[in-house]
């Protein structure tokens, strides 16, 4: 059993990891989406309403989620022009760290994220302490996989709790929003393209 949430011991000597800063706005008053929110359908039609084709939007998607892409001129096999046509309306914007936290042991690893209106998450990598059976229902398989460290991303899914637990800041905090598809899948991508985490279980907090 890895460590828990509550029982983490800290390092605060640890230094912070730099995160790039929240896109701002481009000149001229444009309205900006993150298109991590866009289901991959979605990507698809926006990639035609700018100009492209279909699998253009199937191809902008694997290098958003598949490789880390932080830019859409990142996005090497897209026409040039449907690269700046999205670039002037859609970011690829991940969670900004404001606080990045490991504990003593280095098997817990506790961040504070910011979110482009200015409200705090939290996200936390959880390593088991050595390898540890593969789930049953683990689509990999193999002998590598039958036997490996468990890696745990533990995700926020909202800013506050409903719940109050008076033992609990983030309850103490009430529930303010559930975040957007974009923000939760933001987290996923930051730990494990952003800090290389090589993550292969994620919870939903």
């Amino acid at each position: 059993r890895g460590p828990t949430y509550n029982d983490l011991s800290m390092n605060p000597s640890e230094p912070s990891v730099a995160s790039p800063p929240l896109s701002s706005p481009p000149a001229g008053g444009r309205v900006v989406q993150n298109a991590l929110d866009l289901s991959p359908e979605e990507w698809e039609k926006l990639a035609i309403k700018a100009g492209g084709k279909a699998y253009h939007g199937k191809n902008a998607f694997r290098w958003a989620l598949g490789r880390g892409a932080r830019s859409f001129q990142d996005m090497t096999d897209l026409p040039a022009a449907l690269r700046q046509t999205l670039a002037l309306s859609w970011t690829l914007d991940y969670p900004e760290i404001k606080a990045d936290q490991v504990s003593a042991d280095g098997r817990a690893r506790k961040l504070l994220l910011g979110l482009a209106d200015g409200a705090e998450i939290e996200a936390v990598v959880l390593k088991s302490k050595g390898p540890e059976p593969a789930d049953e229902d683990d689509e990999e398989e193999g002998p590598a996989t039958r036997s490996r460290r468990r890696v745990t991303l533990c995700v926020s899914s909202q800013v506050g709790c409903p719940v109050a637990c008076p033992f609990c800041a983030t309850g103490l905090m009430g529930l303010r929003r559930s975040l957007s598809p974009g923000e939760i899948l933001g987290q996923v991508l930051l730990a494990r393209h952003g800090l290389n985490e090589p993550l292969n279980h994620v919870v939903l907090m």
